[in-house]
């Protein structure tokens, strides 16, 4: 069978990542908007980090302000355990 067209995970990508790349630019636009991610390592203590707009407000961006802009460090889904529970 020929594919023709999009079909449904193809629309899905393109929606992520457009909502992801309008995450980036508004993150470049407001480098501070984003939280700081209060990390333990002395080395991850200036990321920040956004969440992505909905439908993908799963989507968490880390990044860190340079004298340049921003730099996206990763981006992960929430439901992740990015931030360990103290022992």
């Amino acid at each position: 069978m020929q594919r023709t067209g999009f079909d449904t995970n193809d629309i899905a990508a393109r929606a992520f990542l457009h909502a992801a790349f309008e995450t980036f630019d508004r993150l470049g636009d407001f480098p501070e908007m984003g939280s700081p991610a209060r990390l333990r390592s002395k080395k991850l203590r200036d990321r920040r980090f956004s969440v992505m707009p909905p439908p993908f407000n799963g989507w968490i961006v880390f990044y860190r302000v340079t004298d340049y802009g921003v730099w996206i460090v990763r981006s992960l889904l929430g439901n992740l355990n990015w931030k360990p529970e103290p022992k």
